[in-house]
Order: C-alpha cells, then structure tokens, then sequence
C-alpha cells in the first residue's frame, strides 16, 4: 500500500491557495458594487487578517445575492484537521456576521461532504465593531474545502485559514455522508439539509409578559427572565446532520400547510389566501391621493373598455397600507385606521363599487379579497404612546429599555393594532370584501435587531390563530427571504426593482427574481414607476412604460403570469390616471396591465 508523505508539522494548508467565490442568486449590480467598494485581491489565503477599521484592506466584502460560497483548492489531497473563516461585523456600516457557517470537504471536486457548522456566538444588537471566527474540526483527507453561509447586506472576511498536514492520512476518517453534487447559480451547493441557502435562522427568544404588560425605561425584570437559546451555543461545531431541537439554529419542520419548495405560488394553494392579482393602494394623510372613491376603485376593480362601461373582473384583491411616512406613534395609526374604515371611502368605497360591479356582471358570489397592512415599528420610538387607558406610553427604543423589552413593546403594539383593525371590520358591514390576512409592513428583516426574527414569528402566529394568512413583499436582496416560511409568512411576493432601477439589465434581474420565485415557492410583485404620468418628460414616461412592460414579458416567458400569485404597486393611483388618460403613451399602461391580468399579453422578447 501507498503511503503519501506527511509534513509532522500542523499548517496552514490555504496559505497562498486559489479559491472561487459564489453566488446562489448572483446580480451584476451588486457583484459590481462589491468590486468596486471592497475588491477581492485574494486576501482569502494571503495570511494577513485586518483591523476593526471596514477601510482596512484586508477586508473584502460580498454584498447580498444570498447564500455564499468560498472553495479552495489546496493543491492536493491534504490531512485536514479544522476549518476557519474570519468574519467582521459593524452593524452601523451594514457589515453582519452570518446567522451560521457550514463547511465541506471534497476530493474530487465533484463530490462535497458536509464536514461541520458554526453559528453565531456574537453579542447581537452590539453597535461595537467586532471580529468573529466561525470554525469546525474534522479529520479528512480533501484537496477542496467549501465554506458556504448566507450574507445579509454586507458580509466581510480576511481569512481563511484550513489547518492540518502535508499530504493525505490512511488514518484518516473517510469523509461522512453521501456526497452531495447539485450546484446552483455561481458554483452554489444546494444541500437539503441546509434549505436556507446555507446555513439556519437564529431566532433570539424574547421575555413572556403577561397581556397587557409593558416594559418602561423602568423595567429591570425583562432582561433577567429572558430565555435566550444563542446564549447554549458553544465553539464546537453543529451536528453535521441537522441541528437538535432547542438548538439556538434548529428550524421547526415546515406544517402540512406549508407548500415545499416546488414551483411558483398559485392561487389555488392555501397559503396564499386564494390571491391572484393583489393591488397596492394607499390611505391616510387626508388628501386625495391618500384617499379613495367608488369612483377610483372602478377601473381598478373591473377592466374599463373604450366606451368607459365595465367589461370584466380585474384586480382580484386589494392591499391596504398606509399613505407615505407614517408617524410610528399610537395616534398616528388610529388615525390611519379611522381614515381606512370611514363612510364612503377607502374600504366601504371599494365594498360598494364591487356590490356594483356584482350586478353589473351579473355574479352574486364574487367577493374581493383584503389585506390590512400592520403598521411598521423598526423607527422603535422612545414615547410611541398608550394602547390602554392607564398604562405608560411604549418606549420601543433599544438605547433605552435594552433590545429585549424595546421587541416585547413592539409586540404589544402590534397585537394592538391587529385588534383594532378585527375590531372594526368585524363592526363594519362589508358584504362584498373578505378579509384575506395581514401584510408585514417591512420589506426586509431588521439586521440590527436581534430580536426582530422573533418578532415575525410571534406576529405569524397571531395572525394563523385567527385562521388568516400572513403576507409579505421583501425587496430584491432583502434579508430572510431565504428562511420566509420558517418566520411564519405564507404569500411572500419578491419585488425586482426593475423600475426604480434603470441601469439594472431587466432580463437579468427579472429571469433572477423568477427562479427564485420558484425555488422558495413565491410569488412576483409587478412595479410601476410613477414617471408614466409625468407631462414634462415624454421620455421619461416611455422608458417607465418600458420597464413597466418588461414584467409581463417576463411574466410570459418565464411563467408567471396565469395563477401566480402577484402583488402590484402601482405608486398612488398612478394607474387610476392611467386608465383616465387621453394621452396615449400613460393610457398604453392601462391596457398592458389588462392584458397581462387577463391572460392576453403577447411580446416576443424581454
């Protein structure tokens, strides 16, 4: 037998070794970005670490696209003994240390092992710039080792170092598992014991209060009852096989109400509430594009022919948020909730024209769907207000109160608010609408609250306890879309930002945004740009109907149009005007979102 040479001194084997860097959602316009701000000059295996300055040059950066990965060849078929990656985390820079790190070995290349995982042993919510090294032991032979993780916004590292000795070990442990092969965007492992997009969701529990309880500036007990699972966590690495139940990284099992990750989400699946084509419409603030009539829910309801008589349903559901920057305070959402639940508009405007249109089109057992916005609290004020006569007004901010009672005060908030908005529907006779659930205000999961996870998960459960769904529509890039359904939301729509973005390349982004779409079993937001109104620039008005256009050819090609599940926002009544308009080109907008809606459109290239 064979016997390779062995160095008997324990090494760094990456030193000076090449590596590729991946991406499982990869995006030119953050792979540019990231180039161009915090390059990779191969400071990976140079064997110089960096500072706590994000200046220091022996940081690089990766901005966003998901789940990472970061393969080294050493050369040949080495004795590896541990894995580590340094990682830098400035949460005021929008630098985080990733939620969990799993390695795997190969030595072939082809074939990859899943060796060891790490999660995060960080002081969450700490402003302070700090370093972290996320590290697993093994003993194997491999010439390729793989660390994979999620970024959130940035992630940074200055090293990788993969200690052990020169040449292989017949001693050696052979490396566990089945080899895992199926690679996805840029050299991405899809593992199936990782659905995360490599790595699991640490959700930091907060303190029980009894209802009604709230945590002043004055509130020492929060923190000390507090049941922190990340605190169990120690420096050894995960089981390889998944994370034991109570672990701080463990994931509950999908419920049979969950879908899998097969497809787009359709209207006829039960998570999404039966939603087809969901419009975004804006209340509040008093004026009249915060405020909507029978006569504005019209064409939005039903598809408006040249003749201006209705011809057939169009949006099959309607989202109700607030109207610009609402003040995160107690009065504000009252007054927000007077305005959507006052006489003769906004939510009795809509119940009327659909009691109209029933007639019209001569079906008496339409009813169009709802969704009522929960009021975003990550602003986390200090004097938010009372919820109940003779309580103190919520201190939501962290600085005050530390981040565990600032979460439990958002919480009883939200409860609030969601109470308010059943209370009222449940008093107001709208025959023809059905509340359909609730919508996740913000489009990202707040990085530098380490309880904001939690916070999702306790309002989902609200939200499922009165038998509703719970809606989201993230941002393209934004952090949790990977683990949406382990939070609690069911209907998530991704927005490409294609319109807000022209120097984005549509094709790209939209072909990205469709896959992802089908991978997690999610639906599309259409975006329109509020330039298609605009008189003093006809080219501005034809590129936003360009870029306007450009979903539903995607749509078309790349399958979701039909009964995929779909969010549109259509700024403020933009396509109200739209469908007013005799100019032609804002008028063109109408009839294309028709056209799409009705299953009609018909381009032939994005």
């Amino acid at each position: 037998m064979r016997i390779g040479w062995r160095s008997p001194r324990l090494r760094n084997l990456a030193l000076g070794r090449p590596y590729t860097i991946g991406a499982q959602w990869p995006d030119a316009l953050f792979s540019q970005t990231e180039q161009q701000q915090y390059p990779d000059t191969g400071q990976l295996t140079d064997g110089h670490t960096g500072d706590l300055n994000v200046k220091d040059p022996g940081w690089m950066g990766l901005l966003r696209q998901y789940g990472r990965s970061i393969v080294i060849d050493l050369g040949q078929a080495q004795d590896v003994r541990s894995v580590e990656l340094r990682f830098l985390q400035n949460l005021r820079a929008g630098i985080q240390f990733p939620d969990a790190v799993r390695f795997y070995a190969s030595v072939d290349g082809a074939r990859w092992h899943v060796v060891g995982a790490c999660g995060d042993q960080s002081r969450r919510g700490a402003e302070t710039p700090q370093i972290q090294v996320f590290s697993t032991e093994m003993h194997g032979n491999a010439q390729y080792m793989r660390v994979q993780f999620t970024a959130k916004v940035y992630a940074f590292m200055d090293e990788c170092y993969v200690y052990g000795y020169v040449g292989s070990d017949p001693d050696a442990d052979p490396l566990p598992g089945v080899g895992l092969t199926e690679l996805m965007g840029v050299n991405y492992l899809v593992d199936p014991h990782s659905p995360n997009a490599g790595g699991v969701l640490g959700i930091r529990h907060a303190p029980a209060r009894p209802s009604g309880a709230t945590a002043s500036s004055t509130d020492s007990s929060a923190s000390a009852v507090i049941v922190d699972f990340s605190d169990t966590r120690t420096s050894h690495p995960l089981p390889v096989d998944g994370a034991e139940k109570g672990d701080a990284l463990s994931i509950a099992p999908p419920s049979q109400d969950v879908p899998s990750a097969s497809g787009y989400l359709t209207s006829g699946h039960p998570v999404s509430g039966g939603v087809n084509h969901m419009q975004l419409v804006y209340t509040g603030s008093g004026d009249s594009l915060g405020t909507w009539t029978a006569e504005d829910f019209t064409p939005m309801i039903a598809q408006i022919g040249d003749d201006g008589q209705p011809v057939r349903w169009l949006f099959d559901a309607t989202l109700f948020g607030p109207y610009g920057k609402m003040p995160t305070s107690a009065a504000a959402w009252s007054a927000w909730l007077h305005e959507l639940f006052s006489p003769r508009v906004n939510l009795d405007a809509l119940d009327q024209t659909v009691g109209q249109l029933k007639q019209t089109f001569a079906d008496p057992y339409f009813q169009e769907k709802v969704v009522l916005t929960l009021p975003s609290t990550i602003a986390g004020p200090a004097d938010f207000g009372s919820i109940a006569a003779g309580t103190e007004s919520l201190n939501m901010n962290p600085g005050d109160v530390g981040f565990e009672s600032a979460v439990v005060n958002k919480l009883e908030a939200l409860r609030w608010i969601m109470q308010q908005e059943l209370k009222r529907w449940r008093q107001t006779n709208l025959k023809h609408l059905q509340l359909a659930g609730f919508y996740w205000r913000p489009e990202s999961v707040n990085v530098n609250d380490p309880y904001d996870p939690w916070l999702i998960e306790q309002i989902a459960a609200d939200v499922h306890a009165e038998g509703l769904r719970f809606y989201w529509i993230p941002f393209y890039g934004a952090v949790g879309v990977t683990v949406a359904r382990q939070l609690g939301f069911d209907a998530v729509m991704i927005q490409p930002n294609v319109s807000f973005n022209w120097n984005i390349d549509a094709r790209q982004r939209l072909r990205s945004v469709s896959d992802m779409a089908q991978f997690y079993q999610m639906g599309v937001e259409i975006e329109l740009h509020w330039d298609i109104t605009n008189r003093n620039s006809s080219a501005h008005a034809q590129t936003a109907l360009s870029r306007y256009d450009d979903y539903f050819t995607a749509g078309q090609q790349y399958g979701y149009g039909g009964p995929v599940t779909k969010a549109y926002y259509l700024n403020s009544k933009s396509l109200v005007q739209c469908s007013r308009s005799a100019d032609p080109l804002p008028r063109q907008a109408y009839v294309d979102t028709v056209a799409f809606v009705r299953d009609e459109w018909i381009r032939a290239v994005l």
